[in-house]
């Protein structure tokens, strides 16, 4: 080989060097902080990138408005029954109309607890059928207590052919013939709501769903009392809020049961519902 030929290759080599370096450079500024690649000492340039999807995607993250403020008014629980029905009442359908009484093969026993305030009364069966101190205590349960029905049964298992033990609990709320109702109807009611812009501003600042809940009672002249908190949101302020929202309520036009005014109970709930 002759001495320029040798000289020749020499240049091509260390030209490929210096070109592959240059190659390896560029990949390693160009690594981002995403990629698993990354030693966490080693050097990146894409700190400030990673910063702006942050800000965009808070920018874009939906807030909290009016429109999205959700609230509640029942009894104290979701289901009800009026001393009419529970006074008429023979079996747990009547009390219940979506009672599943043919899912069940074997009844154990089934337990009515009148619930109020002061005192708990309770009266037991074999079925779905009520016995004599059943009907007793459902045609005395007064208005605004918490009826509790736990229901024991047998259902066969389809796999190991045995009956396996069962129970079911249902909570019903003993309400009027004629409940109470906000005199200006839901939509006053939200109207009403809507003059308590701190409280709203409140919500708006909660980025996770939250709820308050505030039971009252609306007595013969349909004024709201007995406000107090059952359910907190977490906030001190959002509660007392909430609870001065419904204290200062205007009047509602109270319950008729029996042709006669009555007091009712409710409970409210404000807030935003999860998923």
């Amino acid at each position: 080989m002759s001495r320029k030929a040798l000289i020749l290759g020499s240049l091509v080599l260390v030209m490929g060097m210096v070109t592959i370096a240059s190659v390896v450079n560029r990949t390693k500024n160009n690594v981002t902080c995403e990629s698993p690649e990354v030693d966490k000492n080693a050097e990146c340039n894409s700190t400030e990138e990673y910063k702006i999807d942050i800000v965009k995607a808070e920018e874009t993250k939906p807030k909290r408005n009016y429109s999205s403020l959700w609230f509640n008014l029942r009894g104290l629980q979701t289901r009800s029954v009026t001393q009419l029905e529970m006074g008429e009442a023979k079996e747990l359908n009547d009390i219940y109309k979506n009672y599943p009484k043919n899912w069940i093969d074997k009844y154990v026993s089934v337990q009515l607890s009148a619930i109020t305030k002061e005192d708990t009364i309770v009266a037991t069966g074999l079925n779905n059928i009520f016995n004599t101190s059943q009907r007793e205590l459902l045609v005395n349960t007064p208005l605004n207590a918490i009826l509790n029905v736990r229901v024991s049964y047998l259902m066969k298992n389809s796999i190991t052919e045995k009956y396996d033990s069962q129970e079911m609990v249902l909570n019903l709320t003993v309400v009027p013939e004629h409940q109470a109702v906000f005199k200006r109807g839901m939509a006053g009611l939200q109207d009403y709501m809507k003059q308590y812009d701190t409280l709203i501003r409140t919500l708006e600042n909660f980025e996770d769903p939250t709820q308050t809940r505030v039971w009252f009672t609306v007595n013969k002249q349909g004024e709201v009392e007995d406000v107090r908190l059952t359910g907190t949101s977490g906030d001190t302020y959002l509660d007392e809020t909430a609870l001065r929202l419904v204290r200062d309520m205007p009047l509602w036009s109270p319950a008729i049961n029996n042709g006669q005014v009555v007091e009712q109970e409710y409970e409210f709930t404000l807030g935003f519902p999860g998923c």
